[in-house]
């Protein structure tokens, strides 16, 4: 199966806009300048979403998840 991206690792999401935005400038302060916030709603609820990338490849998606598992162990990534 071959999947295109770009792709991006989905490290949080929240419920406060402030805190997903504040998460996102220090990821960006910590070299990941292409971190991004995205909104949706899931079963009503409205959620700020914050996603770093974007990775070309699925495999450097993947090596940057596993970067930040030991700090957001329910992170995963998505195809964009």
């Amino acid at each position: 199966i071959y999947f295109q991206g770009p792709f991006y690792v989905q490290y949080g999401a929240f419920t406060v806009r402030d805190n997903a935005y504040r998460l996102r400038d220090r990821l960006m302060a910590r070299g990941y300048p292409g971190t991004r916030v995205t909104e949706g709603d899931v079963a009503g609820v409205h959620f700020w979403r914050v996603q770093v990338g974007a990775f070309p490849t699925l495999d450097q998606a993947r090596a940057a998840r596993e970067r930040f598992l030991p700090e957001s162990p329910d992170c995963f990534v998505i195809a964009d």
